[in-house]
């Protein structure tokens, strides 16, 4: 039969199909087959035909032989895919949309089938850069490019999020979230330290334009609780500067969104007879850093004195949640909303609130923009200013800060003794079951376990120079989960050891992320930690102490770089330990490398020392007395 003949067949079964005799159809393309064979056409007009008689199934069968007939068939591997979609078969969809592309790359209908099958298979990394090349070529609009920058950010490509973000700035200026997170999305992996310089201009920029803004504008009120939650001040410790006067910036437009969002928080009370009323606010009253570290706060504070209430930002809670809720007066748990959890906390008439880690969510930094109580204070649970006028108190710890770190804050600083926290003592105990240490061997083990947002580029350098002068060492670091973020570490840190004339390849690993057992595994078999400066280790650092693993950092101008020196100076080793540049850093971890005899002293004077850092006794007297003087203080 002729091209003319089978047009012409086609024509009559869509007629039949059209007209409600789809039976009869099937028959008059089965007959067809039947005659002269196998046909791309058939198949697809008899897909036509299943579907008018609701027979999915058989049209799924259908489109997959002219799809096998005719790969390049570009409307059969779309319908198939979608087909196949429709019944979440997303393994048999993204087959049907991967032979269409490889036809039709750029048809954008295969691209988005494509990226909402990894989406569905769970594949996310593949999604999200799948989704990058549906974006490019679809007539995507503004929706689109958000939704982008949202699977991006859960990817942590932040730095991809913020460009996003900018794109749906320029294509609906009326859209101010998306100005802001262009922002403050800040990349955790930076190609260059000239990339932190341009994101600190980038900043300043959009923070023009917003201070340029009255409040009246109606996009502002419009988008005023978006933009008051969409982003905290995390970010920004990660550009190795002194970034206090952008903090105190975005801490006014923080503050502003809020107010325009839910309105001034009502008049405070009036103080009340008996104990003073303190509340401690968090999100991560759990087996989390931030809770392990200061779940001491609420519980040392004097109940004789004070009526303790803790407030637990979110729904996450365990068996330490259990225990501190049943160790102070009140525990308010749970998920609310930003006005929810302003009138809650407003609603205990408390005369001082402490908020535990202002800076890590968005959540707390818009609660703690608003006049709670009398008074209002923060910890180091996150090391930096909140940039907020609504904080009258920023408690430091006196070990870790520098001279001058009463500029480094819009809050009055004041220094608690030691690291302003009384550890559990077995915190700095070798784990039970922890892997036995192997340096029983001539093997040089450099460990930096610190997260990819604070390697920065500028310890690439100084990690390839320690090499190079130690061939025989290797460098493990452990730096994200995700593993596109360990890949451009790897990629960064490589480079750089190459350059140097080492070998990357021998000396460089990087691990994914490291269960309980592994990591402590790592700890005990390494000769020496490395750890980050601008923004030291904190957990890490009792992590390496409690395997009495000596820890070289680096003394840094903010609190922020002086974690890990303030606890090596608080149990005397800072001379031994803590560096005051990078070119010190070098030669001290270079030195203590090549001599066994002075690691296995420095091991066991830690192991004498480390218990200093405890100071259980001294914790609750020095953290009375703060809290007496706070609450005693004109505002």
């Amino acid at each position: 039969m002729n091209a003319t003949a089978l047009t012409a067949l086609l024509r009559q079964a869509g007629e039949l199909t059209r007209s409600g005799r789809v039976d009869a159809a099937l028959a008059l393309l089965d007959d067809w087959l039947r005659e002269h064979g196998a046909s791309a056409e058939v198949q697809a007009t008899r897909a036509q035909c299943a579907l008018a008689r609701n027979d999915r199934a058989g049209a799924r069968r259908a489109l997959a032989s002219a799809l096998e007939l005719r790969p390049s068939w570009t409307e059969v591997a779309v319908n198939l895919g979608r087909l196949h979609l429709a019944e979440h078969a997303f393994s048999d969809a993204l087959s049907a949309f991967d032979t269409g592309l490889a036809h039709a790359a750029h048809d954008h209908r295969l691209l988005d089938g494509r990226r909402r099958c990894l989406f569905g298979l769970e594949r996310h990394r593949e999604a999200v850069d799948a989704e990058a090349a549906w974006i490019a070529v679809a007539p995507a609009g503004a929706e689109a490019w958000i939704e982008h920058a949202n699977n991006l950010v859960a990817r942590h490509r932040y730095g991809e999020a913020a460009a996003a973000h900018a794109r749906v700035a320029a294509m609906d200026p009326d859209h101010l979230p998306s100005l802001w997170l262009s922002a403050l999305l800040v990349e955790f992996v930076p190609d260059s330290m000239a990339a932190l310089d341009a994101t600190t201009a980038r900043i300043e920029t959009v923070l023009d334009r917003f201070e340029a803004l009255p409040d009246h504008d109606p996009r502002l009120r419009f988008h005023a609780e978006a933009l008051a939650l969409a982003a905290s001040t995390f970010g920004l410790g990660i550009l190795a500067r002194d970034t206090t006067a952008l903090i105190r910036r975005i801490g006014d437009q923080i503050s502003r969104f809020t107010r325009l969002a839910i309105g001034d928080a009502p008049p405070l009370p009036a103080p009340r007879p008996g104990r003073t009323r303190i509340g401690f606010v968090s999100p991560h009253w759990h087996d989390h850093t931030v809770g392990n570290l200061f779940r001491c706060w609420p519980i040392a504070a004097d109940r004789a004195r004070h009526e303790v209430h803790v407030f637990q930002l979110s729904d996450s809670a365990d068996a330490k949640t259990a225990a501190l809720a049943a160790a102070v007066d009140a525990y308010h748990g749970g998920r609310r909303d930003l006005r929810a959890w302003r009138d809650r906390i407003h609603e205990a008439a408390l005369d001082l609130l402490v908020y535990i880690d202002i800076g890590l969510d968005p959540l707390m930094h818009a609660l703690a923009s608003q006049r709670l109580a009398p008074r209002q204070a923060v910890t180091w649970g996150h090391p930096q200013t909140t940039g907020l006028s609504s904080i009258d108190v920023f408690f430091g710890a006196d070990a870790m800060e520098p001279p001058d770190a009463d500029s480094h804050y819009r809050e009055r600083l004041v220094r608690l003794p030691g690291l302003a926290i009384a550890l559990d003592p077995q915190r700095l105990d070798r784990p039970a079951g922890s892997a036995p240490s192997r340096r029983d061997d001539d093997a040089l083990r450099l460990f930096c376990p610190q997260a990819a947002f604070k390697l920065h580029p500028g310890h690439d350098a100084v990690f390839a120079r320690i090499l190079a002068a130690l061939p025989e060492a290797t460098l493990t670091l452990v730096p994200s989960a995700v593993a596109e973020l360990r890949e451009r570490v790897e990629a960064r840190v490589a480079a750089a050891i190459a350059h140097a004339g080492a070998d990357p390849v021998r000396q460089l690993r990087v691990l994914p992320f490291l269960s309980g057992e592994d990591y402590r595994a790592e700890l005990a078999s390494s000769t020496l930690v490395l750890d980050t400066f601008d923004f030291a280790g904190g957990a890490t650092t009792l992590d390496a102490l409690a395997h009495d693993c000596p820890i070289i950092t680096r003394r840094g101008p903010l609190m922020r770089g002086n974690q890990s020196a303030g606890m090596l100076q608080a149990i005397g080793l800072d001379h031994e330990l803590v560096c005051a540049s990078a070119q010190d850093y070098v030669a001290r971890v270079i030195e203590l490398a090549r001599d066994p005899a002075a690691r296995e002293h420095l091991r066991a004077q830690l192991a004498a020392c480390k218990s200093r850092l405890l100071q259980h006794a001294g914790f609750d007297d020095s953290l009375d007395q703060a809290l007496r003087e706070v609450l005693e203080a004109q505002r």
